[in-house]
């Protein structure tokens, strides 16, 4: 979202002043506010508040000289303003400015420069010919910086002519007085005293030179103008932008009147944006200007001939005032609300803090430029979801507003930051600032279990042999009651609690889960258990959880008979459709380590078999008692699926089936010739008998037993049977 505010000028007031004296001591109070104060700039580094910040002091030693040739400040007024900012209005900041004034201390001697420590003149030279000496400089202000001078030898032959390139900067010349005879006197040594006007203290300095009578070059080039100025300069003049043409002549002939341009000795060659072209005496602009940096420059541009044994100079001063274009952007300063951390453009708010109104900070414009412009600010939301309202509010003071949080909630675990971007323009040049919003946790989240019940399993571990009291590294971990908590750091460190119980222990830091004694599935099946989560931090919530433990089973059974010793009969000539018997065994495990597959030791010539899955005996064939086999002694072998398959051929059943009779087989005539009886009617009456049948039966027992008897056996018969 975006907010516009109503545009305003910038204003250059200031609500204190003071004069201050340069290399003042320091840490010591300069000034007294009326209220406590933060500094919003500082200029070079130099200040500090103390006193419950109040007491305005000096830091570091101010050196007006040094920073007049800096271009830091105006040689001629030093003054500077400090951005206050007070909070004690506990409901709208303060802003405020100081204006200091520095003055000039005499605290620097006359300095020489650019000394022409042997000048050479041509014997014909003629009287009123002006030469360089030296520069003379003094790096203070003012009187402090006005210098006079006075020749104290040869001033028959020689006087002074002193030019002021500046305030307190001079060229010197020397003026023939006399004609000079090379054969008469080769050499003359000038000293030079100059002596500044300090009113509490006056300093003086000299410098000698010497004058050596020549034949040759007497003449020195000559400027066509004192003095060369450029005024107002824009400050966005591209590098390359020739500026004007220094010209100068020389009425020499030949080498003698050929002329090279030079700038003197410029404070940092390295930074000096100007350059001469050393033919042609233009100057141009070698590097970037910038009017917030420095604002004038002043510096000496030398013509040179090119005259032997030695070349003659003149010197002129080249001035130039750059004029300020609209190229800062504007300054956004953000100051947070003191009940607020805030670092590295981020301010850092407790969750749940109420947002009714509240003051998140303020916002500060400023722009370098010196032309008067109107400033804006318009606040951006950068988040897509925001869970409050922000709004720009233009306080009392001229380009500063408030930022409050209208309505809303602040929840870190919902959003964690807010991004806010402040937008301001002065119409022409757009800056951006970024605030971030760090919502800091409080623990107002209980824990939370993935899920409820935890279920966890284990193999039942009877044929692990753990050891009665296990150590450490001998206990098998379960798992973990991973509890996981919204909130952070501390708030969402949890301390874990398990109810007693003899199969299970916690780690009450980590929630892992060990087992401390062997588990037979067999005897217990599932374990169920209640544990809980505590926060560490206050107010300590706590969340319960159902713990299921299952005990997955293992192949640690034998399959058991039910019976280990069984006998049946079966009468023979029974259907083999029916099965004889069912073999009945058991085995404690689970699933296919509980299932049982059965199999059959027996002759090979026995006609059994066996359903393999439900141990079901079948005979595949039927029996006939009559036959070798009565009694017969089959082992049943057991196995389970489960893997690995235990004991195999180690346990059995034993089955023995008798072979039963039924009356099956009828009583047969040992003897076929019985089945006809001749008698001889001559020998009537029979008394005696006439025939023994002899008959037998394959059955056993009863079954096997025959008896006699006649079909027909009424009284009128003729034979009786016994």
């Amino acid at each position: 979202m975006f907010v516009l505010f109503v545009l305003f000028p910038l204003v250059s007031a200031f609500d204190y002043s003071i004069i201050l004296e340069e290399k003042s001591p320091i840490n010591q109070p300069i000034y007294h506010f009326p209220y406590s104060y933060e500094l919003l700039t500082n200029f070079q580094s130099n200040f500090n508040l103390t006193n419950n910040n109040r007491d305005l002091i000096l830091t570091k030693t101010i050196d007006r000289d040094a920073w007049c040739a800096q271009n830091i400040c105006s040689c001629d007024h030093c003054s500077f303003l400090l951005e206050l900012f007070s909070n004690d209005n506990k409901t709208v900041p303060i802003f405020s400015s100081i204006n200091i004034t520095i003055t000039d201390l005499n605290d620097h001697a006359c300095q020489f420069l650019d000394i022409q420590t042997n000048i050479s003149l041509s014997e014909s030279i003629q009287i009123g010919h002006r030469f360089p000496i030296a520069r003379a400089i003094d790096a203070d202000s003012g009187i402090n910086g006005q210098l006079s001078f006075k020749l104290l030898e040869n001033e028959d032959y020689f006087e002074l002519n002193i030019i002021n390139l500046s305030v307190n900067e001079y060229a010197i010349y020397g003026i023939l007085k006399h004609a000079l005879d090379r054969e008469l006197k080769e050499k003359y040594n000038l000293l030079i005293e100059a002596v500044d006007h300090g009113l509490k203290q006056v300093r003086s300095s000299r410098m000698n030179v010497t004058v050596w009578i020549l034949d040759e070059n007497d003449n020195a080039p000559k400027f066509n103008q004192t003095e060369y100025s450029i005024q107002s300069l824009p400050e966005d003049t591209q590098v390359g932008t020739q500026l004007l043409t220094i010209s100068a002549t020389d009425i020499d002939k030949g080498l003698n009147s050929l002329i090279h341009y030079s700038i003197v000795q410029p404070p940092d060659i390295s930074s000096f944006p100007f350059a001469i072209d050393s033919s042609t005496g233009v100057v141009s602009l070698r590097s970037p200007l910038d009017y917030e940096t420095v604002r004038s420059y002043r510096f000496l541009i030398r013509a040179s001939d090119s005259g032997l044994p030695q070349s003659l100079y003149t010197d002129t001063w080249l001035s130039i005032s750059i004029a300020d274009v609209n190229d800062c952007p504007v300054e956004i300063t953000f100051i947070p609300n003191r009940r607020f951390q805030y670092e590295n453009q981020t301010i850092f708010i407790y969750e749940n803090t109420e947002i009714k109104n509240l003051t998140i900070g303020y916002i500060r414009l400023f722009d370098q430029d010196s032309i008067p412009t109107k400033l804006s600010v318009s606040l951006m939301t950068l988040d897509s979801k925001l869970q409050q309202e922000y709004e720009l509010i233009p306080s009392s003071q001229i380009n500063s507003y408030i930022l409050i949080a209208k309505k809303g909630i602040y929840d870190r675990e919902i959003q964690r930051e807010v991004h806010l971007r402040f937008v301001a323009t002065d119409t022409l040049l757009t800056s951006i600032s970024d605030l971030k919003i760090r919502l800091l946790d409080l623990n107002d989240n209980p824990s939370e279990f993935p899920s409820n019940p935890m279920k966890f399993s284990i193999e039942e571990l009877a044929n692990y042999h753990m050891v009665e009291h296990p150590t450490e590294n001998s206990q098998i971990v379960l798992g973990y009651l991973n509890a996981t908590d919204p909130d952070e750091g501390e708030n969402a460190m949890n301390r874990y609690e398990l109810e007693p119980n003899s199969y299970v222990k916690i780690d009450s830091n980590t929630g892992r889960l060990t087992l401390i004694q062997p588990l037979d599935r067999e005897q217990i099946s599932r374990i169920q258990l209640k544990a809980k989560a505590i926060n560490i931090a206050e107010p300590k919530w706590e969340t319960e959880v159902q713990v299921e433990i299952e005990v997955l089973d293992i192949n640690d059974n034998i399959p058991q008979c039910l019976s280990p010793m069984q006998q049946i009969s079966v009468e023979e000539n029974s259907s083999t459709t029916n099965s004889l018997v069912q073999i009945n065994a058991t085995d404690a495990d689970l699933g296919v380590n509980g299932t049982i597959n059965y199999s059959i030791r027996l002759n090979s010539s026995w006609p059994f078999e066996i359903n393999s899955k439900t141990g079901e005996i079948y005979s595949r064939q039927i029996f006939d008692y009559e036959s070798n086999w009565k009694t017969f002694f089959i082992i049943v072998d057991l196995e389970d699926e489960g893997f690995p398959i235990k004991n195999q051929n180690k346990n059995a059943c034993q089955l023995i089936v008798n072979i039963e009779d039924i009356n099956d087989n009828s009583p047969q005539l040992t003897d076929d010739s019985q089945t006809r009886i001749f008698l001889d009617l001559q020998r009537s009456p029979f008394l005696n008998e006439i025939i023994l049948f002899n008959a037998t039966d394959l059955d056993s027992g009863d079954n096997g037993k025959v008896k006699y008897s006649l079909l027909d056996n009424d009284s009128n018969s003729l034979f009786r049977l016994y």
